[in-house]
C-alpha cells in the first residue's frame, strides 16, 4: 500500500510506529504526503494517511474513549464519556449529573442527526441535477492529482454504490 501513495503523491515523510522497541502508541504507519492545491503557484497541502491493521483500529477507538476521560478538565466531562457511562449507568440512574450528561448527548445526537439530513438533502439535490444513477463530478483536486483511469474506476465505483443504495 505505501508504493501505491508513493506513486500517487510527494511523500515527505514516514514515521513506522510498528518499529517501536516500547510500544507506548498502537502500531501503525504514518505517511505525510504532498496534494497540489487548486492554485499551482501556492504551496501543496501536507496530508497524514495513516496505515494500520483493522483490529488495531478497533482497540485505538476503544482506548479513545479513555483517554477522554484523562484529559477531561471537570466532572461534567467525565461522566459525558462513553466509556464511563457505560459501566455506572444502572448503579447512578437517578444522580442529577447524569441527567444533564444524558441531556447533553441527546442534543448533541440531535444536532449530528440534523446535519447528517442536511447531508442527504444536499446529496439528493446533487443527484437530481446530475441525473438518476449518474456519477458526481469529482471535486477539482481529484482531477489533478488522479489519472483519467482512475477518476473513471472511482465515478463507477460510486455510481454502483448509489445503485445499491436505492
Amino acid at each position: 500500500m505505501y508504493r501505491v501513495i508513493q506513486k500517487q503523491f510527494k511523500v515527505t515523510s514516514v514515521k513506522n510506529k510498528f518499529l517501536q522497541t516500547k510500544y507506548t502508541q498502537p502500531p501503525d504507519l504514518h505517511i505525510n504526503a504532498a496534494l497540489p492545491t487548486f492554485d499551482p503557484s501556492s504551496d501543496p497541502w501536507i496530508v497524514e494517511i495513516q496505515l494500520l491493521f483493522r483490529d488495531i483500529l478497533t482497540v485505538k477507538k476503544e482506548l479513545h474513549k479513555f483517554y477522554g476521560i484523562v484529559r477531561a478538565e471537570t466532572p461534567e466531562e467525565v461522566l459525558a464519556n462513553p466509556a464511563f457511562i457505560a459501566g455506572v449507568r444502572e448503579k447512578v440512574e437517578g444522580d442529577a449529573a447524569i441527567k444533564t450528561v444524558r441531556e447533553a448527548a441527546e442534543k448533541e445526537k440531535k444536532k449530528r442527526d440534523e446535519e447528517i439530513l442536511a447531508l442527504k438533502k444536499e446529496l439528493a439535490k446533487l443527484k437530481e441535477q446530475h441525473g438518476a444513477g449518474a456519477a458526481l463530478p469529482a471535486p477539482p483536486l481529484l482531477e489533478q492529482v488522479m489519472s483519467p483511469a482512475q477518476r473513471r474506476s472511482i465515478r463507477r465505483s460510486m455510481s454502483e454504490k448509489a445503485r445499491e443504495e436505492d
